[in-house]
């Protein structure tokens, strides 16, 4: 079970509800009408759409589909965990949490070890959905499965 953290004041927030599939759900006021955005762990199905997007947004790309190959072996393997924002049905944002930054530090300190240490990648939401709090709820649930797992520490590179 998740800690909700919201950010949402009290006009825009209608009900919170834990839905099987989702971690967190929020319903709220939405453009005029009430709308629903949740918050969980992706899916591999998750990221298989995801990734077939980018690279039907990116034809003859051929870096689209090594990457797609790269970040699904990492989310498969453990390596990384994927987390999703939902408005309805449709993915709109998303961070991912690498636990080793294999290739990232340079010659600095490791972005992430593993053990107590884990790196921050990949944070993206839709320009629609900008401004909206919808960030930074989504990274208080990061955040919670980080600590659930043994994190004690998070950077971003």
């Amino acid at each position: 079970m998740y800690t909700v953290y919201s950010h949402f004041s009290k006009s825009q927030c209608v009900d919170f509800h834990v839905l099987q599939s989702f971690s967190v759900c929020v319903i709220m006021h939405l453009n005029g009408g009430i709308g629903m955005i949740c918050y969980r762990k992706a899916s591999l199905e998750d990221l298989e759409v995801l990734w077939d997007k980018e690279i039907a947004q990116n034809p003859g790309d051929p870096r689209y589909i090594r990457w797609k190959g790269s970040f699904l072996e990492r989310n498969r393997s453990g390596r990384a965990a994927t987390f999703l924002i939902f408005d309805e049905k449709n993915a709109v944002g998303q961070v991912t949490l690498d636990r080793f930054a294999d290739g990232y530090s340079g010659n600095r300190e490791p972005l992430a070890d593993g053990i107590t240490t884990a790196y921050v990648n990949s944070l993206r939401i839709g320009q629609n959905y900008e401004g909206k709090g919808y960030v930074s709820q989504l990274m208080h649930h990061m955040e919670s499965w980080a600590k659930d797992q043994g994190f004690s520490r998070l950077t971003v590179g």
